[in-house]
């Protein structure tokens, strides 16, 4: 009996010491999301009080502060069930060069995970989350296709192996300080970024480069201070137990996103705009059996000239245009939803400073979908924030046929929106959209079109 009692007690020794080592681990893994968040905040801090077209794609102010309020709950609840303190290294100005020399190889393969899953599962994964996947300029998800995964992983192998040899050659702070350096640098002047993003090759301030600060911390100098703490407090046999937690949850994140790809479909975009080779279609529940289109206009008498289509250079632009443009002397047409479906790719950017600002959006209407392009041809800024505020949809609004989705901010000669179509189950490139007109609408827009050129078709 009392041997029995001795083992009782013993058991719930041992299962009280993995409970609070998992709420240990929950914790750190809070602090983490709590400063990625932290820094999606900042990120995102200029455009809440800012009504421009290079904030039309960022999370509105409501979003932050819910996921803000969330991650704040969430660390505030680990901490409290965890019931430990937080072991931070003890800091002090100088101590020396000398790195540890005792640090295993298995470092490696651990900064390497912990690097993809905070660098890149993680912001994606948040992304998702709080409706912003897919919006100009954010993260993109490094499983679109095979060869940007492979490539990722060679490139945090090669960081994993330098940061390896420089943690171990040399003090940590000291590379923490480098870490820092050497990414501004890359950020700032090798790293693409698209006009207008809120990042240190457009925008410096406090808020950039604190964000950036917090965003390399945890990249690079978070899992060497994880994995030091792994070693020195738990014993060397633990190595291979965080490296298995590191691996699980790359493969949730990524499980996840990969979820929500065959869902929704993703599209590689050249750097010309255009949308290019479709990735993954997705699947959602509704498909349409056959897409019947009304006019993007809403007037007639709203468009003054119509540009043809064209897949090849042998039509009267002599390159190639895959959309329909429907072009006015008038500002602020009204311009409705040509089908049924949902808003997908709300994108804002300077094309350049001849067309100015345009506002790209597609309606999901599977297996089409239908894009459209309000282009200003304007580069000011101010016309920008008006086209942005004349944009009535947002990303995951379910519309209607002849629903309002948005006016033309006119500025300039050739102002138009640009109007085409993909099917997404065969090649994903744009298609002529002539046939997919009911009767009605391909007569109006012929009608426009013979008006200047009788001898023009809609397609070529």
């Amino acid at each position: 009996m009392k041997s029995k009692t001795t083992k009782q007690i013993k058991d719930k020794k041992v299962s009280a010491s993995l409970t609070k080592r998992l709420w240990e681990v929950w914790y750190y893994l809070s602090i983490v999301i709590s400063a990625w968040v932290f820094f999606i905040f900042l990120n995102n801090s200029p455009c809440f009080w800012e009504n421009s077209q290079r904030c039309a794609s960022y999370s509105k102010v409501s979003d932050i502060f819910v996921i803000v309020s969330i991650a704040l709950a969430n660390l505030l609840f680990a901490r409290r069930k965890y019931k430990g303190s937080l072991h931070i290294p003890k800091f002090s100005w100088w101590t020396g060069w000398s790195g540890d020399r005792t640090l295993p190889p298995s470092f490696v393969i651990f900064i390497m995970m912990a690097a993809v899953f905070i660098g890149e599962v993680l912001p994606v994964v948040v992304s998702i989350l709080i409706g912003n996947f897919g919006a100009y300029g954010s993260k993109e998800p490094i499983i679109k296709t095979l060869s940007d995964f492979e490539l990722i992983l060679v490139i945090y192998s090669i960081l994993g192996t330098l940061f390896w040899a420089l943690y171990r050659y040399i003090n940590w702070r000291i590379v923490a300080v480098f870490a820092f350096v050497l990414t501004f640098l890359l950020e700032r002047y090798v790293y693409w970024h698209p006009e207008g993003e809120i990042s240190p090759a457009n925008t410096i301030s406090f808020g950039v480069i604190l964000g950036g600060i917090i965003v390399y911390f945890l990249v690079l100098v978070l899992p060497y201070l994880l994995f030091q703490k792994a070693r020195h407090e738990w014993g060397e046999h633990v190595i291979v137990k965080v490296l298995i937690l590191v691996l699980l949850l790359n493969i949730i994140g990524l499980g996840f996103t990969y979820y929500y790809l065959i869902n929704t479909g993703w599209y590689e975009k050249h750097s010309s705009g255009e949308f290019g080779v479709l990735v993954q279609p997705g699947n959602t529940d509704k498909t349409y059996a056959n897409l019947s289109m009304i006019t993007p206009y809403v007037n007639e008498n709203d468009i003054s000239r119509i540009g043809p289509f064209g897949d090849n250079e042998n039509n009267p632009w002599g390159f190639r245009h895959q959309g329909i443009n429907f072009m006015t002397d008038l500002d602020l047409i009204p311009i409705q939803a040509v089908t049924d479906g949902i808003i997908e790719k709300l994108d804002s950017s300077k094309e350049n400073e001849q067309q100015g600002w345009h506002t790209e959006l597609c309606i999901n209407h599977r297996p089409f979908l239908v894009c459209y392009n309000f282009e200003t041809f304007s580069a000011d800024d101010s016309d920008g924030q008006k086209q942005s505020a004349n944009i009535f949809v947002k990303n995951g609004d379910i519309i209607k046929q002849g629903d309002l989705i948005g006016k033309l901010v006119h500025r300039g000669d050739g102002a138009h929106v640009d109007l085409g179509i993909l099917q997404m189950d065969i090649s994903g490139e744009r298609i002529c959209p002539e046939p997919y007109f009911t009767e009605e609408a391909r007569t109006s827009i012929l009608r426009l079109l013979h008006k200047d050129h009788p001898d023009w078709n809609m397609c070529y």
